[in-house]
């Protein structure tokens, strides 16, 4: 897409130009939170989402369904799900504005990103929207994200726009800015792949997602790499999307209730190795970043212990996790 529309700012209509980056020049970045409603409509015809399943649930159709309120097309990339998980495959098939990606046998996460974002560049989307299936978008996300680049100083250093989590199990507020949360907006060193606008330009230029991680932190990577080459992570913070963490469950500890997400030994073997790799190859520059994810692993490693079953079989998948990342040992676990 080469010619991008008008939006109406605060009542009135300003002209919008797209930059050799694939980014916009706005006329004035100052906007009404009023009409954000106005902005999702009008930027929607720039944005491409992706969602990326495996064995989804029948609701994955309404969730997909609420995605197309807000952006062009949505492209389903399926990384090889089969038998009666399959029919909401098919269902989204036959969805208007909806194409679907099959492949035979599971590619990983990072690798089902770079089909959905290459066949969205191949349309000539410059924005892509990348959603889990089980993520739920509130009904003015795009807008609220919108608002906090439009009023960023340095738009065009943006790679990904973030928002913050909740998750209705955990009945809690995920977010990776720290300070001050009463601007619409704060630089941040990682987020979650959920969720997030990604300018298209940005993900070619910085050589698209890591496939060998294959899944797990393979988000907080490629946010690493983009700030590397000179990029910004940009959470908005009045912008939040419903996403849900492993299978929580709740238990009274010490007098306090505390959650475990009862991930399994396999994505517990990923998220081990993959922090482990990413550790080496990006400390330089983040050590507050690495110190901070290294205590919250150890934490999640306590509540293994405490409460969380099979517990010996996690514990040797994340030893030998632990020791391919620090060998370099990468792609599907063998």
């Amino acid at each position: 897409m080469t010619d991008a529309p008008g939006f109406i700012v605060a009542g009135r209509k300003e002209g919008v130009a797209v930059t050799s980056d694939g980014g916009f020049s706005h006329k004035s970045p100052i906007y009404d939170k009023g009409r954000s409603e106005t902005v999702a409509i009008k930027s929607h015809l720039l944005i491409c989402g992706i969602v990326v399943t495996y064995f989804p649930d029948p609701l994955v159709c309404d969730r997909v369904r609420s995605a197309l309120q807000q952006v062009a097309q949505v492209v389903i990339v399926d990384n090889g799900t089969v038998g009666v998980h399959s029919e909401p495959i098919e269902a989204l098939r036959a969805m208007d504005k909806v194409c679907v990606l099959k492949n035979s046998h599971n590619e990983g996460v990072a690798a089902a990103l770079n089909q959905g974002v290459k066949w969205a560049v191949e349309h000539g989307y410059e924005w892509v929207l990348t959603l889990d299936q089980d993520s739920r978008v509130s009904p003015t996300l795009i807008a609220d994200m919108w608002d906090a680049y439009c009023v960023f100083p340095e738009s065009g250093r943006v790679a990904v726009i973030a928002p913050q989590y909740r998750d209705p199990m955990l009945q809690k507020l995920i977010s990776f800015a720290r300070g001050n949360l009463r601007d619409p907006y704060a630089v941040v060193q990682v987020t979650m792949t959920s969720g997030n606008l990604v300018r298209a330009a940005v993900w070619a230029k910085v050589g698209g997602y890591n496939g060998e991680l294959f899944i797990d932190l393979v988000d907080f990577e490629f946010c690493l790499r983009c700030r590397r080459l000179g990029y910004v992570i940009l959470e908005a913070t009045r912008a939040e999307l419903e996403h849900h963490l492993g299978e929580p469950s709740w238990h009274s500890f010490g007098g306090k209730m505390l959650s475990v997400v009862n991930y399994s030994a396999l994505r517990r073997y990923y998220s081990s190795r993959n922090r482990i790799w990413v550790y080496r190859h990006y400390g330089r520059g983040n050590l507050d970043w690495i110190l901070r994810d290294f205590l919250a692993f150890g934490r999640e490693c306590i509540g293994i212990v405490l409460f969380e079953r099979d517990r010996l079989i996690k514990f040797r998948s994340i030893i030998q996790g632990l020791y391919h990342g620090f060998i370099g040992r990468l792609g599907p676990r063998e």
